[in-house]
């Protein structure tokens, strides 16, 4: 964590903590608000700080990852500013949403299962390092700003573009965290654990999506989920374009990359893998092995639909949806 701190670009020491400064300051703000009309009396209740408690950060080891590096995570709850962040994740949440995303391991499922993946593709994953902590705060806001003030004359719960700039700052920047006895402000970037961090992830991260799609080199499949991007391409080639675009994009944030070997690709805690089949008919000649990876390759559940007993397969089919696959067609083999 001392590493993550010394970082002058993302968090600046404190001499003392000035939260209970911080509070009254907000508060003189949403009474402001208030007065002009631009909040409603259940909004400014449901917002209106009581307390004061200083955020404190601490990191959580990251054991799938080399030198077990940590995630900072930031506690909250009980800040100035938790309950108006809470109430700007929750009424910008249509945010969140972008064809690519996925919101869970179930859902990619039924994403990958919609496409037919040719044998001769390439499977691989990006992956952002350290998303949440590069997140560039200042550049995010004007993009969650641009989306709700798309038509000039609309008003967001009241509060025009430039008041809801100001609660989204107060919500990013001005807490001042703990960590060993020490005070820190965070500059740039979102911690983890932060009711708005999920917001400016994905918001940042769709328009990272939307913006290499422009640059040429598009992927057969694109699925997103937070930082990391599972993509199925041609060739080796495109891979390394794509990758190279990605890192070229914005400059806050890189990229790792992973692309299968021998057919395999481990992505969001299930084993995909690409099995040939020659005695289908040419019916199904690919099929996505899922093999759950949450036990770090231990035989826990893997799913596998093979020529066997009509009645032993189907039940697999519509929960698990692995792969396109008409379910009367099965009986025939």
């Amino acid at each position: 964590m001392g590493t993550i701190l010394k970082d002058k670009t993302k968090f600046q020491p404190k001499k003392s903590n000035a939260n209970l400064e911080n509070l009254k300051k907000f508060q003189g703000f949403l009474s402001r608000l208030k007065r002009k009309g631009a909040l409603g009396e259940n909004v400014y209740n449901e917002i209106w700080p009581t307390a004061a408690v200083t955020p404190t950060l601490y990191g959580l080891p990251k054991v799938h990852k080399d030198n077990i590096p940590l995630r900072p995570i930031l506690c909250s709850i009980g800040s100035f500013t938790y309950q108006c962040a809470s109430w700007l994740s929750k009424s910008l949440s249509k945010l969140h949403r972008h064809p690519s995303t996925a919101k869970d391991t179930f859902e990619f499922l039924k994403i990958i299962a919609d496409h037919e993946l040719d044998r001769n593709r390439i499977m691989c994953s990006f992956d952002v390092k350290s998303l949440f902590t590069n997140i560039p705060v200042d550049f995010t806001v004007n993009l969650i700003l641009d989306k709700v003030f798309a038509d000039k004359e609309n008003k967001f719960n009241g509060l025009n573009r430039t008041k809801l700039r100001k609660m989204l700052n107060w919500t990013c920047k001005n807490t001042v965290l703990q960590f060993n006895g020490k005070y820190y402000t965070q500059l740039d970037g979102v911690a983890m654990c932060s009711p708005i961090a999920p917001l400016m992830a994905d918001v940042f991260m769709n328009w990272i999506v939307d913006n290499v799609s422009k640059i040429g080199c598009s992927p057969h499949i694109l699925c997103r989920y937070v930082d990391d991007i599972f993509c199925a391409f041609d060739s080796k080639d495109e891979v390394d374009k794509f990758f190279h675009n990605l890192n070229k994009v914005h400059s806050s944030v890189s990229f790792s990359k992973e692309v299968e070997a021998d057919g395999q690709l481990t992505y969001l805690d299930v084993l995909l893998t690409k099995k040939w089949e020659r005695n289908w008919n040419n019916y199904l000649q690919k099929k996505i092995l899922i093999q759950d990876c949450t036990t770090k390759g231990k035989a826990c559940r893997q799913y596998n639909i093979k020529k066997c007993h009509t009645k032993l397969v189907k039940p697999f089919l519509p929960n698990l949806q692995l792969i396109p696959i008409d379910p009367q067609r099965i009986s025939t083999y």
